[in-house]
């Protein structure tokens, strides 16, 4: 729901910025989105930082193995699985 929301306020927004400049819209939007971005890059810095919950952790990169296992575990749970499939 959220990300529908944002998207539909970035619309709504980007189309009042093109009527409400006029002729300049493009260079207002690439204003607006310019400054977005560096008000999200300076706000983001201001996320505490959190140790890792489990640093000794491997992770698999490699997708197919770990999509199977996932299936397999699944299988052997299907009942906790079954309601988060529909």
């Amino acid at each position: 729901m959220g990300t529908s929301l944002a998207v539909l306020l970035g619309m709504l927004f980007g189309g009042l910025i093109f009527t409400v400049a006029g002729e300049h819209g493009a260079q207002a939007a690439a204003v607006a989105v310019i400054a977005l971005a560096i008000l999200g890059n300076v706000l983001s810095r201001a996320i505490p930082s959190v140790p890792a919950a489990a640093p000794d952790l491997k992770v698999q990169w490699n997708r197919i193995p770990e999509s199977i296992a996932i299936l397999k575990l699944a299988r052997s749970r299907w009942r906790c699985a079954m309601p988060s499939s529909a």
